[in-house]
């Protein structure tokens, strides 16, 4: 009887059996039902939107900029534990800047706001919850920084980014099909 349960398997490849000393091992259906944990992969990769809030910049007075941004960043997940992944996000956008007589070459009666183009980077936690906290580092080119001569085109800035993922795709396969099978 033996002999024929191996002969069963004997045309089935074993990839990594260096992993297994070259063995097959078998479970018993009932205490695999008992004794199983469902393993659901997560996503490695993922895409999103971020805004942010602020941003500190530190050259000459440590000034702030509140002003609309929406970037689009691609997150690398680095880290997972039970309640929290660490993430790293790289990601490009636009935003606007207020320009006064104080921080570019333009009169002073000539305030205005003008488009950026923001690069930028950061490091961000994201909870069991979905409750997301980062901290971000970038740059912000402006057009026509000849005319308007603004201080900080180009220069480094600082952000802190307070938010909640309201968006839960998944490209895991085989989650559905595994809680399916053992309800």
């Amino acid at each position: 009887a033996e002999n024929r349960e191996k002969d069963k398997y004997k045309n089935y490849t074993i990839f990594r059996v260096d992993y297994y000393n070259n063995r097959i091992f078998s479970v018993p259906r009932d205490l695999f039902d008992v004794l199983h944990r469902t393993y659901n992969k997560t996503d490695r990769l993922s895409v999103g939107i971020l805004t942010l809030p602020f941003k500190a910049r530190p050259q000459d007075k440590f000034t702030f900029d509140t002003e609309f941004n929406f970037n689009s960043v691609m997150s690398v997940r680095l880290k997972t534990w039970p309640t929290v992944s660490l993430n790293w996000q790289g990601g490009a956008g636009i935003g606007s800047v207020g320009l006064n007589s104080n921080n570019a070459n333009i009169e002073a009666g000539d305030a205005q706001d003008v488009a950026v183009l923001t690069f930028l980077t950061g490091i961000m936690a994201e909870g069991k919850e979905r409750v997301q906290v980062g901290l971000y580092f970038g740059v912000d080119q402006i057009n026509n920084q000849e005319n308007f001569g603004w201080k900080s085109n180009g220069n480094l800035w600082f952000g802190v980014g307070i938010g909640f993922n309201i968006f839960e795709i998944s490209l895991a396969k085989g989650e559905q099909s595994q809680s399916n099978k053992n309800p």
